[in-house]
Parts: C-alpha cells; sequence; structure tokens
C-alpha cells in the first residue's frame, strides 16, 4: 500500500512537470481503489486462512471432544475461535487505513463515504471468517475445509459473469454485490453507495449464517465422523496402477496421494468451476457459431464475442489465483500428510535423499491440478482464437499462471517441511504469496518507473534533435512498454525466488527435516562397503 501511494505520488509529480494545470482528481480515486482492493484481498485471502482449519485442526488432535464434553456450548467454542482469528485479520488491515484514510481526506470524501471505505472489507473479513469456520465444522481435514472456501469465494466472485455469459437476458443486479471488487468503481468514482450496501448485507449475511451453521452442526458432524458414518467408502478406480518402476516417491505422489489430495467437497466444488467455465465458453461459442452459419446474424455474432471477451477478462484474475492457491495448498499437507500418517520417519530413514523426496511432491503438487489447468489453458485458447482475448493477455495469463503456480509449490512445500501442523502450513503458504505479490509488485514498480524515465528521457532528446516528434501514439507505445516491463520484471522475480527457494531446500534438506547431515554420505556409502566385504 506504501508502494501504491509513492507511485501515485511519482505520477501526480510527473504529469504536473508536463501539464501544471493538471488536476490529480482521477489518480487519487485510481489510487483510493487500488488501496481498497488490497484490503479486499487480504480480508478475503487470510480470513479464510487463519480460520479454515481451526475447527478440523482439533479433530485432528483429538482435543474437540473434550472441548464439547466441558461446560461449554457449542455456541460458546465457535464465537470465542471466531472473535480472536477474525481480531488477527483486523489488526493487519488496520495497517493500511491510515494511508486509505489519507488519499480519501485528499478526495473531500464525507464521513459516510469513510464509514463505508472501513465497513465494506470488515464485512468481507466477518463474511469470509463465518464461511470458513462453517466449512471447518464440517470437513474431516484442514486443507478440505481451507480449499473449499477458496473454492467457494471463486464461484462467489466470478458468478454473476457466468450467468450473465449464459442468460445475459436474466437481471442479474441485485447478486452483482456477491464480488465485493464490483462496488469499488460506482463508490470511489461514482459517489453510488447502493452497490457498497448491497456487498455488506451479502457478506454480513453469509458471515452470520456461516457462525450459525458451525454453532448448530458442530456437535453433530463430530459425532457423525468419530462414529465412522460419512466416510469414503466408496469404490476405488480399478485401473491398473504402473510399475514403480526407478522413482518410487515419484510413483507415490503421482498415483497414490494424489488420489487423497482434496477431500469430497473440495474436489466438487473444483470441478463445478471447471464445468462452469466450460459450459460458458462453449454456450458462447455454440451461440456464436449458430449465428455465423446456422441463421447468419452478424450482430448478433458479434455480440457472442462481445460476452465471451467480458467473461473472459472477469474470470481470468480469478481463476489464475484458484490454481496458485490450490497448487500451494496442495503443496503445503505433502510432509504433513506424511507427518499423519507416520510415513515421514520411514522416508527419512530410508536411503533417498533431498531431490528424490522435494522433486517429486513439488511435481505431484502441479500434477493434481492438470485437469483445472486444461479446461482453463482450453478457454483461453477458444477465446484467442474467436479473437475476445488478446495475444498479449493470453501469453501473460498462460505465463502467470504457470511461473506462480511453480513458485507455490515449491513454497508450500517448504511450508509444510518447517511446519508441525497442516494449518499453520496453509496460513504460512497463503501469507507467503501475499508477501510476493507484494514484493515483486514492488520491484516490478521500481523497475519500471526507471525504465519510464529512461525512456522518457531518450525520446525528449529525440524531440529535440528533430528525429522524432510529441503525439498521443508515440506516449502510448511508451505507456504499453512500460507495462510489458512491469510484467516481464514481476514474472523474472517469481522464477528467480521459485529457483532459488527450489536450491535451497535442495542443498537444506536435511538440516530442515531433522535429519543428521551425514545421514545421506552414510546411507550411500554402505553398499560400497558391503560389496567390497
Amino acid at each position: 500500500m506504501i508502494w501504491s501511494s509513492i507511485c501515485a505520488g511519482w505520477f501526480w509529480w510527473f504529469y504536473v512537470q508536463v501539464e501544471p494545470s493538471f488536476r490529480p482528481d482521477g489518480l487519487l480515486r485510481g489510487t483510493l481503489i487500488g488501496l481498497e482492493a488490497i484490503e479486499l484481498t487480504v480480508a478475503l485471502i487470510m480470513a479464510p486462512a487463519v480460520l479454515g482449519g481451526t475447527l478440523a485442526a482439533e479433530k485432528s488432535r483429538g482435543t474437540l471432544g473434550m472441548l464439547l464434553i466441558a461446560r461449554v456450548s457449542a455456541y460458546e467454542i465457535v464465537a470465542a475461535r471466531l472473535i480472536s482469528r477474525l481480531c488477527q485479520v483486523l489488526t493487519l488491515l488496520a495497517a493500511g487505513l491510515p494511508l486509505l484514510l489519507l488519499v480519501a481526506g485528499l478526495l473531500r470524501q464525507s464521513l459516510w463515504e469513510q464509514m463505508l471505505l472501513l465497513l465494506l472489507p470488515a464485512a468481507v473479513t466477518f463474511g469470509a471468517g463465518g464461511v470458513a469456520i462453517a466449512a471447518s465444522s464440517m470437513a474431516r481435514r484442514a486443507r478440505d475445509a481451507l480449499l473449499a472456501v477458496y473454492l467457494l469465494g471463486i464461484v462467489l466472485i466470478s458468478g454473476p459473469p457466468l450467468l450473465a455469459a449464459l442468460v445475459w437476458t436474466l437481471p442479474l443486479e441485485w447478486i452483482a454485490g456477491l464480488n465485493p471488487f464490483s462496488s469499488l468503481v460506482p463508490l470511489i468514482w461514482h459517489g453510488d453507495p447502493a452497490p457498497a450496501w448491497m456487498t455488506i448485507g451479502w457478506w454480513c449475511g453469509m458471515g452470520a449464517a456461516g457462525t450459525t451453521w458451525a454453532a448448530v452442526r458442530l456437535r453433530p458432524a463430530y459425532l457423525r465422523q468419530i462414529s465412522g458414518e460419512g466416510a469414503g467408502r466408496s469404490a476405488r478406480r480399478v485401473a491398473q496402477r504402473p510399475p514403480v518402476a526407478d522413482a518410487p516417491m515419484l510413483w507415490k505422489e503421482l498415483h497414490i496421494e494424489r488420489m487423497r489430495a482434496f477431500g469430497r467437497v473440495a474436489r466438487g466444488l473444483g470441478w463445478l468451476v471447471g464445468l462452469l467455465v466450460a459450459g460458458a465458453t462453449l454456450w458462447l461459442v455454440g451461440t456464436i457459431e449458430w449465428h455465423r452459419w446456422v441463421r447468419p446474424d452478424r450482430t448478433a455474432a458479434d455480440w457472442g464475442v462481445t460476452l465471451l471477451r467480458h467473461l473472459m477478462s472477469s474470470v481470468a484474475w480469478p481463476l489464475c489465483w484458484l490454481i496458485q492457491w490450490a497448487v500451494g495448498l496442495r503443496a503445503a499437507v505433502t510432509v504433513a500428510q506424511e507427518r499423519e500418517q507416520a510415513t515421514w520417519d520411514a522416508l527419512l530413514a530410508s536411503p533417498l535423499d533431498g531431490r528424490e523426496i522435494i522433486a517429486p511432491k513439488i511435481r505431484g503438487s502441479l500434477y493434481a491440478l492438470r485437469w483445472l489447468l486444461i479446461v482453463v489453458l482450453a478457454a483461453w485458447t477458444i477465446s484467442l482464437a474467436y479473437g475476445a482475448m488478446r495475444p498479449r493477455d493470453y501469453a501473460f495469463y498462460l505465463t502467470q499462471t504457470v511461473v506462480v503456480s511453480g513458485f507455490m509449490a515449491v513454497i508450500g512445500v517448504w511450508s509444510s517441511l518447517v511446519s508441525s501442523t497442516t494449518t499453520r502450513a496453509m496460513t504460512l503458504t497463503l501469507g507467503l504469496w501475499l508477501a510476493a505479490s507484494a514484493a515483486t509488485a514492488a520491484v516490478a514498480v521500481l523497475l519500471a518507473m526507471l525504465f519510464w524515465l529512461i525512456a522518457w528521457y531518450v525520446w525528449l532528446v529525440m524531440i529535440n534533435l528533430g528525429t522524432s516528434d510529441f503525439s498521443p501514439q508515440g506516449f502510448g507505445r511508451l505507456a504499453e512498454l512500460t507495462a510489458i516491463a512491469f510484467v516481464a520484471t514481476r514474472l523474472v522475480s517469481y522464477l528467480a525466488a521459485g529457483i532459488a527457494a527450489a536450491v535451497y531446500l535442495r542443498v537444506r534438506f536435511d538440516y530442515l527435516a531433522g535429519r543428521g547431515s551425514h545421514f545421506t554420505s552414510v546411507h550411500r556409502a554402505r553398499p560400497a562397503q558391503t560389496a567390497c566385504g
């Protein structure tokens, strides 16, 4: 947020140098939208992160039963967990309030408008926390609850655009408030508070409903789980697994652990997201082809392309985030799951070195999400073929998803390796995702600003020499090159950080895992000694 304010101040100074009569209202409003979007992003990510595994972890440790037979009600257990964890998130959000209120004051916003800016992240925090604690009360494992909440959040954010693409005659204004980001432009740019109040109402209602559900269903769900009801007894896949060959850890991650990676609810929501994206894309493509060949209507076909473009622009970023979070959460439980199954000590006692253990876990985390990756890639490719997505945007989303997903796989395995519980590993992974997003953006903004200054100076020199002239087209090309420099710098930063983390894991695995540094060399020396003997 500090970097956002610094960048806004720099652009303000730059435009004043070019045009002394420049009024910064638009720049300040854009900055305020960005700051409020950061607050909402932190609320959507951190509230489920600290609450998604709080009750599920008690089940794993066997302490929830003792709480339920104590002289406290389920309502008191849920309320205490909810309030204590939400206070942590609200404290984190409070760090950005000074800059937020400063920019709002510069825009001379009224007290009620500033109150809305504060209430919106608080309502989203409460709503996300209530849904997370409800999922935690029903789930057997912390990772299932957390991933289910994130999948539900993606559905809520991307649902209105998907429904609008499938049934464009349906009035969807009343559910637009499910996406908290949709109310920022009307509130800050146009001064319309109605969408913000609708968003606050939706998320407060979800928080209250989730909290009530958790309190009512906590005891019955726990009793059903410990009695063995509802356990996954579905028939396993009968397909023959390939032989183990020379990579036992890779075989285990690809063919054993991936079947237990996510719970039924998380898998069901994942399939729902994939089916919604595929269904909306194919429906629009069918509409376009129908109006091109069966019943020619150029206006209707162009309208279908416009809807497809709107759909992709609305869901591309949420889908990128979903894939990154899912890969990170899957990786964050790899080592913790081995500890829960009491197989981690056996792995450490084996002659496998760090590379032979860590590399398959990273690869398995990416492999577990292959179907969602294929569906999203197919939707983007179809949009590119129909002109609903620019080649530059296609390349950006593709590289962003691949590079950051690889980074999250490495970071997730590291978090799982250094954390004692799955809840802590998942929270650490998502916190590192936020920190990496901020750090890479800060580095990219700094280098992009440096590139802008150098290019601007060179352009001014060329204008003075008469080899170029000042034109809006040239200014637009300069801005486009600066945006490309920003994106490229950020991707390179992610790639470098991921490679550095992977090398660190490879070199320091024995230390991080608690295994002596001489262990591997002794194990590898024994066969040779036996052969000589």
